[in-house]
């Protein structure tokens, strides 16, 4: 970061201090005291515990400007040795002393197990309270590091809410393929690509671990293309590429990818032509890329993995590759039958009958949706689709059981009305009108989140 940008920020957070205190309010929130001290009396607790070295707790504000009250509960635990993963993680989360913390919007532990000759070391962040990981995907969890941990090239692993990574040792990070290696080990997990293991975040440093140029690239059953690795395995060995990203993006549109180079014209061209046969096939959408020059991106040439310059965006997203999506088969979608406002106005209820069904005492004020109109995938006209946040975790006896309850309410309602179970898939369950309904829906789908449950709906194709 330049010395300017440096000055900027210093400058917008002395001014945001000053205004704190002549306002005679303060940046920072203190925790309950009573909430600090069964925190602690969890920590003392899972010192106790075969193989815990070290137990501390911390009580941190979500969000100290828009959700100051919001307190998040972490444990940090240490063990003794790398044999702890397999056992630890159990024994950590059935402790008993947890259920005393339920009036925490979130709590969770942080585990650190060491490394020893052939395992590398291991951080497990587990939530268990507000839905970022459910205790049913913990074995997974633990399983899917306990296998990442042994490759060879693994010199630190960690698996969180967001999904897994794994820094490369620095004798990988320095070889002549860092990515292909690290993408070929991983490929050839047993079960990789699916649950726990559906992606992975590759990151290593042109200089070794200690260098100053990242890297980070995630690597999944699809993606990206051997092409396109060996394309961005060569930008990496440069010192005039300052940094690479590269994401799967799959809460988005597409997988996306960023360069900062001394030619971004050239590696441009470069990315546009690796091919990327998964795309070609439908499996998975068009990578888009992004490369730039200098601090402040004042040059850049963006594109699509696999196509050629200036094309347009290619119409496959995640979104449709998802089960019980518009990516269904022509003759699933009905022809239009109805017009927009017929369309809203059955999108709207079946929403506000989410939230009143989420609540067993009664609808209250339910929230207000997002809505948007968009064109139909397949047949004429548009649809309506809309999203619909239920803030559960915000009721002050808000337990875990207590927002599956929710969610299995709402899918009982679903199941009265003729919706059917679809799939699911990265945490999203999906639902789907029985062949030959008179239903205006589509599809609907329903996702626990840190907030509460989502709930997403979409209209069939309506006459405009």
């Amino acid at each position: 970061m330049g010395s300017r940008a440096c000055r900027v920020i210093a400058s917008l957070l002395v001014a945001a201090s000053v205004g704190a205190m002549f306002a005679g309010c303060s940046l920072w929130h203190t925790p309950p005291e009573a909430l600090v001290a069964r925190a602690d009396a969890v920590a003392a607790e899972v010192r106790r515990l075969p193989g815990v070295v070290e137990a501390t707790a911390e009580v941190a504000s979500r969000d100290s400007k828009d959700h100051p009250a919001d307190w998040v509960v972490t444990v940090g635990v240490k063990a003794a040795d790398a044999g702890q993963l397999t056992t630890l993680p159990a024994a950590v989360a059935d402790s008993a002393g947890w259920a005393g913390l339920g009036t925490a919007w979130s709590i969770g532990y942080r585990l650190s197990v060491p490394g020893s000759a052939r395992l590398a070391p291991v951080l497990l962040e587990q939530s268990m309270l507000a839905g970022r990981a459910a205790p049913a995907t913990r074995e997974a969890v633990v399983a899917a590091a306990d296998a990442v941990r042994r490759l060879p090239s693994a010199g630190s692993v960690a698996f969180a809410a967001s999904g897994g990574s794994l820094a490369l040792t620095k004798r990988a990070a320095l070889g002549p393929t860092p990515l292909a290696t690290a993408a070929a080990e991983l490929h050839a997990l047993p079960g990789f690509g699916t649950d726990a293991l559906s992606s992975i975040d590759v990151t290593w440093r042109r200089d070794g671990p200690g260098g100053p140029l990242p890297r980070s690239v995630t690597v999944a059953a699809t993606g990206p293309s051997g092409a396109l690795v060996t394309a961005i395995g060569r930008l990496a060995a440069r010192a005039d590429v300052a940094w690479i990203s590269a994401t799967d993006n799959r809460d988005g549109t597409r997988p996306l990818l960023g360069v900062a180079t001394a030619h971004p014209d050239q590696d441009g061209a470069d990315l546009a032509a690796a091919a990327d046969p998964a795309a070609e096939e439908g499996r998975r959408p068009r990578t888009r890329f992004r490369a730039e020059s200098g601090s402040d991106g004042e040059r850049s040439v963006t594109g699509y993995v696999g196509l050629p310059p200036g094309s347009p965006e290619p119409p496959l997203t995640w979104a449709q590759l998802r089960p019980g999506t518009p990516a269904a088969e022509p003759h699933d979608v009905p022809e239009p039958a109805r017009g927009l406002d017929a369309s809203r106005s059955e999108v709207d209820a079946f929403l506000r009958a989410a939230a009143a069904t989420a609540s067993p005492s009664g609808p209250g004020v339910p929230p207000s949706p997002r809505v948007d109109t968009t064109g139909c995938d397949t047949g004429a006209g548009s649809s309506v689709q809309a999203e619909l946040l239920l803030p559960l975790w915000e009721a002050p006896d808000a337990t875990e059981q207590s927002l599956q309850a929710a969610f299995d309410r709402i899918t009982a309602s679903w199941a009265a009305a003729g919706f059917q179970r679809g799939d699911r898939a990265m945490g999203t369950d999906y639902w789907m009108p029985a062949a030959g309904s008179a239903s205006g829906l589509r599809w609907a789908s329903i996702r626990g989140t840190a907030e509460g449950l989502r709930v997403r709906v979409a209209s069939v194709c309506s006459e405009e």
